[in-house]
């Protein structure tokens, strides 16, 4: 979860600048996660305000439904969205709710596939399982591939028409009500989800 540097961000404020419109994140936040840990959940939700910081200063929207509003169908309509960007996917489960969606919205939607790096089976790097071990791999063939991002400008800086519901505010932990999660699992209090503010951390 971030603004920038995020490829799915900027295929999405390209194509916000190619139709004149704004561009909005959207941030849902889902109960029945499967093997949901509260771990995870204060992780997310510590960064989310970081994230809505970050967007306001780009002209980006960021907006944030938990349970009982978190109907994407129902939020495309409040801002009468014209196209639905997401980032690839590679976990079973977000990837079936991705197809699920793609037959239930009359809006197009765009996959942005994050770099990532592979190793083919065979070669020397796919054999190794340490970081320390891969990384001199790795820094020797990032001059080649490594591109930097161009965290694109919004044209258009988002300004709803009319005030939004309100299901989430960050004074609020996301999990308040979710009754199946894994609580045996405590947050991280050293290292939390949130950088420093306005740190590059």
């Amino acid at each position: 979860m971030r603004i920038a540097d995020n490829p799915a961000l900027d295929v999405a404020i390209e194509a916000g600048n190619l139709l004149e419109l704004p561009v909005l994140v959207y941030f849902s936040v889902i109960p029945n996660y499967p093997m949901p840990i509260l771990r995870h959940y204060a992780f997310s939700s510590k960064g989310c305000g970081n994230v809505a910081a970050d967007a306001a200063e780009r002209g980006v929207g960021f907006a944030v439904r938990r349970p009982p509003g978190n109907s994407l169908e129902v939020f495309l309509e409040e801002v009468q969205a014209a196209l639905l960007i997401g980032d690839e996917n590679p976990c079973r489960e977000p990837e079936r709710w991705r197809r699920v969606l793609s037959r239930r919205l009359r809006h197009a939607i765009l996959d942005s596939r994050t770099p990532m790096v592979l190793c083919r089976r065979g070669s020397s790097t796919a054999t190794l399982c340490c970081c320390n071990h891969f990384r001199p791999y790795l820094h020797r063939e990032l001059t080649k591939y490594l591109i930097a991002p161009e965290n694109i400008t919004p044209l258009h800086t988002w300004k709803p028409r009319k005030a939004l519901p309100q299901f989430f505010n960050f004074r609020m932990t996301f999990t308040e009500g979710f009754s199946k999660l894994d609580r045996t699992v405590k947050p991280v209090t050293v290292s939390p989800g949130a950088r420093t503010p306005r740190s590059n951390g």
